[in-house]
This record gives structure tokens, C-alpha cells and sequence, in this order.
């Protein structure tokens, strides 16, 4: 049922949204979504901190379509009401502005206001068969949504989506060892999807994430509640990280982040960044988003950080940068190689980098699990086995013959504090080569271009 349900919701995108920018109808589609689980809430009796008018729940607006009685004035009317219900209330900071990404008015949407109601009315049928009572339910449907616009996007939205599987990957990571945490903190959060997953691995009291890109802002937002996080467990900001710290010095138990792959930043005076001897690039703001995370790791915590390989060699800034972390900090706990083609728009090579402040090794685990993934269309995706290998390999950091080795700091020190992962784990296989079927090979191929010369000078001869 609800395989049929995420299908016949994808067909609705393309039949709906005529010639409508896919991600702008995505915003029409995600909104009106979220405003039916609110509706939900209301009619269970849930909700905290924000009302809706019998005539203003989603169910009302499905008999009006059913009647042939829908105008998108009365959508308009109830988003406002509900913006003004929820002034002064707890669910204030969680829900200020979700809608703002939709206007009812706008000619993308139509080019007469009978035209704007059809459309928003497609969508509204759309929706009616979804349970949004089941926090599992619907959120699995909003999470399928989400990978499937960013798939149709046809662009780089590893820092909007983070592909389910990676997302899991850094969860286990980081709640590997705790059953409980007290916060967890996303710099770069795109979508909450990692934030998400951390939760559905351990216990989580509190959510801290920052996003800039206000749409991606409200998507995780919308992502968070409807998964059944409540809203005193959300501390989302929609701001600049690395140019507004908007945590100062609270620390957390858990930091994960897919952070956009080497954007332009512009360096600040921040206590975040001044220990390291260098700033990070302003063409490459890699090492200054992992700055921000360690800065805001507890000595006990665990941090995984997913980003391009370029961070494991580069040098300048960077390799200052890096040889700090491996020598005086001593934070870098391992570096795991991922598949290639598994975010979507973009073929990057990209690594786990796991940090700890609090270590009983004096080592870096290497771990390459560059071959555990299955094929499909457009991606490839780790699978549940390779995440399993991965974190079996972490826990147990045994040296396994082409796919993982504790390095020492000495040998990391040789290399010139080059992470490359193939300078440690050698993953050559020896090939046997039967000398005497070369040679055969070798006196045929010999004896054809010999006959071939031959040909080609009788050719010559007669011209």
C-alpha cells in the first residue's frame, strides 16, 4: 500500500506541475503534506501550540475539492490563521515561517487564479490516502519525496539530501557506543536527514542544526516534525555557520554533517578557527566546517564528517591544517573511503572522517570501502552488509588484508601527513600470468603484422 502510495504521489508530480520548476512544485507538494499532518495531529487531539479551524483542516479542504466547491483563497485564509496561532506558544521557534516557500497567487503555479486552484486541488486528491496519523508512515513518504526530487533535480544536492544509507552510516558511527544522547549537532544540516538518523539509532533529548538555504531550512524542519520530533526537541537555525556561530560554546555528545563540498567561505576572526596556524581557503571551506564540529564536539563526544578526498592531501593552508589535527590535537580517529557516484549530481570521491578527543590508541583506523555498493540507475548505494563491514572493522580496528589498517602516527608522519588511503591499505590483487601462453600470443601477433607489412608493401609496389 504505501509503495503505491509514494508511486501514484511521484506520477502526481508529473502530471500536476505542468511546466513548473520541479523544486518549486516541490515546495507546493511538501507544504501542503505538512499542513495535512498538523491537520491529523488537531484531529487526535496531539497538537501543542498551534490550532486549526474545523473548516481549516486538511480533511474539510479534501470535501470541498470532492465537491467541486475549491478555491485557493481558502488555503491562503487558513495558513495565515495558523501562523497567527501559533504566536507566543512553544511550537513558535519550530513552526515561524514553514509556509513562506508557497505563494497561492504566483503565475508558476497558473496563469488564472482557476488554473492555480486546479493544480493545488490535483495535489490535495493526491494526498488523501496517506495516513499522516503514523509519525513512520509519513515520514518514510516525506523521506522518499525528498530522494526523488533530488534525484529528478538533475543537480548536486548532496548538501539538501544525504542518500539514506550514508545518513545510517554516520549514525552508527557516532551512536555507536551510547544509548542515549544529549544533543546532536548537524552545521550543514540540508534536509535533517542525518540528524533523523542519529535518532532512530539511539535516544536523542535534544536537536541542534543550522542550514542557510531558507527552502532547505524549512524542508528539515517540516522533515523533523513529521517524523514525530517534538518541537521542545528542535533547535534548527536558518543561518550562515561559519559566518554566525549560532550555538557559541555549547558542546554536544554527537556532531555529524554532509557539508556542502568545497564552497567559497569567507574567513572570519573566530575562536572556532584561530588555533590551527592557518585559515581554510576561501576557495575551500572543507577544513573550516570541520573546525566549527570539533569546536563544538565534547571531550567525550564522537564526530563523522562525510567530504570531497581532495581533504586527505591537499596541502598549503589545508596540509597546516591537517598536520595540527594528526599532531597536536590528536582528534583524527579514522578514514573511511566510500564508494564513488553515491551522492546525486555529482561523481565526487568522498571519505568519513571520524574524530574523537578522548582516544585510547595512538592510531588512525583506514578503512577502504570503495567496492560496498550495489548498482542502480543513476547512483550507486552502500549496502546494509558494507555498513555493517564498515562498523565492525571501526569497533574491532583489526589490520584485514585490502580493506582496513590502524595506522601509526610515525608511519602517518613518514608519509608527510598524507591521508591518502592507498599509501596504507595496498587493495592490488596479484594476477597469475602463464609465461608461455604469452609468448605464444606474443609470436602470432608477431607473424600477422609481419604478413600485414608484407600486404601493405606489394599495395605500395603497384601504385
Amino acid at each position: 500500500m504505501q509503495a503505491t502510495i509514494q508511486t501514484k504521489l511521484w506520477k502526481l508530480t508529473d502530471d500536476a506541475r505542468g511546466h513548473m520548476n520541479i523544486i518549486e512544485f516541490r515546495n507546493y507538494l511538501f507544504c501542503l503534506m505538512f499542513y495535512a499532518y498538523l491537520s491529523e495531529q488537531v484531529k487526535k487531539k496531539r497538537n501543542k501550540g498551534y490550532t486549526i479551524k474545523k473548516k481549516y483542516l486538511f480533511s474539510s479542504m479534501v470535501d470541498n475539492v470532492e465537491h467541486g466547491i475549491w478555491n485557493n483563497e481558502l488555503l491562503k485564509t487558513a495558513f495565515v490563521e495558523f501562523n497567527n496561532s501559533i504566536e507566543g506558544t512553544e511550537s513558535a521557534e519550530a513552526l515561524y515561517d514553514i509556509f513562506d516557500d508557497v505563494d497561492f497567487s504566483s503565475t508558476n503555479l497558473g496563469r488564472t487564479e482557476a488554473n492555480r486552484s486546479l493544480v493545488i486541488s490535483k495535489i490535495i486528491l493526491g494526498l488523501k490516502d496517506i495516513d499522516f496519523s503514523d509519525s513512520r508512515v509519513s515520514g518514510e513518504i516525506f523521506e522518499y519525496l525528498i530522494a526523488s526530487f533530488s534525484a529528478a533535480s538533475g543537480k548536486n544536492t548532496a548538501d539538501i539530501y544525504s542518500p539514506v544509507q550514508v545518513s545510517k552510516l554516520l549514525a552508527q558511527l557516532v551512536g555507536n557506543s551510547s544509548n542515549e544522547i544529549n544533543g546532536v549537532y548537524d552545521p550543514a544540516m540540508g534536509s535533517a536527514s542525518s540528524l533523523l538518523q542519529v535518532g532512530s539509532k539511539v535516544k536523542v533529548k535534544n536537536y541542534f542544526g543550522t542550514e542557510l538555504n531558507k527552502s532547505t531550512f524549512n524542508l528539515a524542519r517540516m522533515n523533523m516534525i513529521i517524523h514525530g520530533v517534538k518541537f521542545n526537541k528542535l533547535n534548527l537555525r536558518n543561518a550562515n555557520t561559519l559566518d554566525d556561530d549560532q550555538f557559541k560554546d555549547k558542546k554536544f555528545d554527537a556532531v555529524v554533517s554532509i557539508p556542502p563540498f568545497s564552497v567559497n567561505w569567507e574567513p572570519v576572526d573566530d575562536v572556532r578557527f584561530n588555533e590551527y596556524g592557518k585559515l581554510a581557503p576561501r576557495s575551500k571551506a572543507d577544513y573550516a566546517f570541520i573546525e566549527d564540529m570539533l569546536y563544538h564536539l565534547d571531550e567525550k563526544g564522537t564526530m563523522a564528517v562525510v567530504l570531497p578526498h581532495g581533504v586527505l592531501f591537499r596541502g598549503a593552508a589545508e596540509g597546516v591544517i591537517r598536520k595540527y589535527i594528526i599532531d597536536k590535537q590528536k582528534s583524527l580517529d579514522a578514514v573511511i573511503g566510500l564508494p564513488n557516484n553515491i551522492f546525486y549530481g555529482t561523481m565526487l570521491a568522498t571519505v568519513v572522517l571520524v574524530f574523537k578527543k578522548e582516544k585510547n590508541h595512538d592510531d588512525i583506523l583506514f578503512v577502504d570501502a570503495f567496492n560496498d555498493f550495489e548498482k542502480t540507475k543513476k547512483n550507486n548505494v552502500i549496502t546494509d552488509d558494507g555498513i555493517d563491514r564498515i562498523i565492525d572493522a571501526y569497533n574491532k580496528r583489526e589490520n584485514i588484508a585490502k580493506y582496513a589498517k590502524a595506522v601509526s602516527y610515525d608511519d602517518i608522519i613518514k608519509n608527510d601527513y598524507n591521508l591518502n588511503i592507498n599509501r596504507y591499505i595496498d587493495t592490488y590483487e596479484d594476477v597469475e600470468v602463464n609465461i608461455e601462453q604469452v609468448e605464444r600470443d606474443l609470436k602470432r601477433t608477431k607473424t600477422r603484422i609481419e604478413n600485414l607489412d608484407i600486404k601493405i608493401l606489394g599495395l605500395l609496389n603497384k601504385l
